[in-house]
């Protein structure tokens, strides 16, 4: 065979055989999970106060005391860090690890905000830096709060828990299996 030839062959059996090299059986039919964790999320809105207060300095008189309040309203969002769910199948059983619930994020409306009540001394007036701080620890106050409602926490950690628990059973259905979810839950 001359080298023309051997070089066809070669390229032939190569298209042949390269595509058929990730050809395989897709074992986890499970792999949309993470996904469904996104949409599983609870959407929180709150309104709040912010509170800010600087009582200035004491000379003869006091002088440069500021305080102010500041609402605004926000969302917060809850849910799981989908990035860290396994799923493991054997036999009938299908075993979800999850982490437990947690704020994902906090988003501030900056057209909500609105000066409640501002107080003023001599020489002295609330400016943007004031504004930002007073937001900002308010931000940080409502996220910690929001992290220690054990209630949202187990309503959306509940939620995702159903939607998953629900998909599962149907992929179940059209495999005509009947999966029996069992959760492990992870900090």
């Amino acid at each position: 065979m001359n080298f023309y030839k051997k070089a066809t062959v070669i390229l032939l059996i190569c298209i042949i055989v390269f595509p058929l090299h990730g050809c395989k059986k897709n074992e986890n039919q499970f792999n949309s999970i993470n996904s469904i964790c996104e949409y599983a999320t609870l959407e929180c809105y709150y309104h709040n106060v912010a509170k800010f207060e600087d009582p200035g300095k004491v000379f003869i008189v006091t002088y440069g005391n500021k305080k102010a309040w500041i609402e605004y309203s926000g969302t917060v969002k809850l849910g799981i860090d989908a990035n860290r769910i396994s799923v493991d199948v054997d036999g009938q059983n299908v075993t979800v690890t999850m982490p437990h619930a947690k704020v994902l994020s906090t988003y501030l409306d900056t057209d909500s905000i609105n000066e409640a009540w501002i107080e003023n001394g001599l020489f002295a007036s609330i400016n943007a830096e004031d504004r930002t701080k007073a937001v900002a620890e308010a931000q940080n106050n409502m996220e910690i709060a929001t992290s220690e409602d054990s209630n949202l926490l187990m309503q959306s950690e509940n939620r995702a828990k159903d939607m998953i628990e629900k998909y599962i059973k149907n992929v179940g259905m059209l495999s005509n299996k009947d999966y029996q979810v069992i959760w492990n839950m992870v900090d």
